[in-house]
Order: structure tokens, then C-alpha cells, then sequence
């Protein structure tokens, strides 16, 4: 998977990823507390604030498969592989059990919301580019203010509904995620193979969700090629430009 995918992963991860911490204000008498149980949602991340002075600790995973548990200068984190339940156990320098957690990992859903649509045509005979724009109007698959709602069973792949705009009978389907920041949506027989994209429109170093775009891109140059072949076409493109909306809801 190339770096946009992984930047991709990395700012979600940023919007759910819990930390969790409890401590006073002098830094010398904090007091770390450890979780007992976790859940979270296959998409998602945990992490809990540990005592820095633990060069010795190690981590034993019930079921590996399940979760993968890594520790730096200051935290725990918990990242899920797969869903179902498992504990890990952290043992000190003496292996004596310092405490355990139950992790159940869950289904998560992520929602975009439909924002706006673009159209990007660029031919080299002019009078053509109104009217594949205008065609282009009819090949968006939905409207505006169109949801899809990914329901997350393993991390690439999943339940699809997509919920039209002005209340449209609900459509059910499946989705996979492929190379190349591609995503894949299957229902109604259809198949239609996107390019993910995101846009921050801030510089802030962790984006809030608003300053956030989540592109579908679609290529349509090699159809109007081959329908106008004398316009030139070097570039038509359509995107629907989505907002991530109550994200990363794990269901209980």
C-alpha cells in the first residue's frame, strides 16, 4: 500500500484513537491506572499512559491473532487484527504480573457523508467539455447528501448500505478496500471501483474532522475517448467529495 493510504490510516486513527491517563500535576506523583477491559472497534486504536520506568515489562497475548500490543517511552497500544475476544497479561522485570486486560474487538462503522460533486474534463477541442460535463451529471451513481455507511468486519473489507438522499429506499451491499488506495463497491449487480483520496484544507498538525475532504474519484477518460474520439479527451474524472460524519462508531 502506498504513503497516501498510510497517511490515510494514520489521520483516522487520529479521530478515535483513545489515550487514556490519570495523573496529578506534579509529573513525579502520577498515578497510572490500568484498564481491566477494553472494546473497540476493528478500525480503531487504544492506548493507556504507563510508568516510563518499564524497560523490563513484556507483554503475553492470549491470542495474537486477535490484537497486537506494542509499548513505547510512555504508552501501551492496543491495535486490533481481527474480530473476537483475548487478554494479554504485562509481567515486570521479575515476572511478576503487573496487571491484565480483556480486549473485544467489534465491528466499526464509518460514515461519509455526501458533500459536493467535481467534475475534472480536459480535452484539447474546447466545445466538447460542456457537453461530457453535462453528460457527467447522469454518471454520478447519488445525489448529494448521500451517506455510505462501511461496516468494517475485517480491516479492508465489509458491509456497504448506502442511504440516498431525500430519504430513497436503502441500498445494501459490500465493499473491499484494494491496491493502490483503490475501495470497491458491490450492490444492485453493479460493481464500481473508486480511488481514495483525502484533502486537508488546514495546516493544523491534527485536523479536525471538518477540515477534512474524503474523495471517491472515478475515471471515465477511457470512455469518452472511445464515445468522442475526435475531442481529444486527455483527462475526465468525477468525484464525489465526502465528509467523515459521527465517525468511527463501534457498535455495542
Amino acid at each position: 500500500m502506498i504513503q497516501k493510504k498510510y497517511y490515510l490510516n494514520i489521520l483516522l486513527l487520529l479521530f478515535l484513537f483513545a489515550v487514556i491517563t490519570s495523573c496529578d500535576e506534579d509529573e513525579e506523583d502520577r498515578i497510572y491506572s490500568y484498564p481491566t477491559d477494553v472494546t473497540l472497534g476493528i478500525m480503531s486504536g487504544y492506548g493507556v499512559s504507563i510508568d516510563p520506568n518499564h524497560q523490563d515489562w513484556k507483554v503475553e497475548i492470549n491470542n495474537p491473532e486477535i490484537i497486537d500490543v506494542t509499548m513505547d517511552e510512555n504508552s501501551l497500544n492496543i491495535i486490533p487484527k481481527k474480530l473476537g475476544a483475548t487478554r494479554f497479561l504485562v509481567f515486570g522485570g521479575n515476572n511478576e504480573e503487573l496487571f491484565r486486560v480483556n480486549v473485544e474487538v467489534v465491528v466499526s462503522e464509518i460514515y461519509y457523508s455526501l458533500d459536493r460533486l467535481s467534475t475534472i474534463v480536459e480535452v484539447i477541442d474546447e466545445s466538447y467539455k460542456e457537453v461530457i460535463e453535462k453528460e457527467m451529471e447522469d454518471l454520478y451513481p447519488h445525489a448529494i447528501g448521500t451517506t455510505y455507511v462501511l461496516t468494517y468486519y475485517t480491516r479492508s473489507d465489509g458491509e456497504l448500505s448506502v442511504h440516498p438522499a431525500g430519504g430513497g429506499d436503502l441500498i445494501k451491499g459490500t465493499f473491499y478496500e484494494g491496491e493502490n488506495d483503490s475501495i470497491v463497491f458491490r450492490y444492485n449487480g453493479l460493481e464500481q471501483h473508486y480511488l481514495m483520496d483525502i484533502v486537508v484544507n488546514d495546516s493544523k498538525p491534527q485536523p479536525n474532522i471538518e477540515d477534512v475532504d474524503f474523495y471517491f474519484i472515478k475515471d471515465y477518460t477511457l470512455y469518452f475517448r472511445d464515445k468522442y474520439p475526435e475531442a481529444g479527451v486527455f483527462r475526465v474524472k468525477g468525484q464525489q467529495i465526502t465528509k467523515l460524519i459521527n465517525p468511527w462508531k463501534v457498535d455495542d
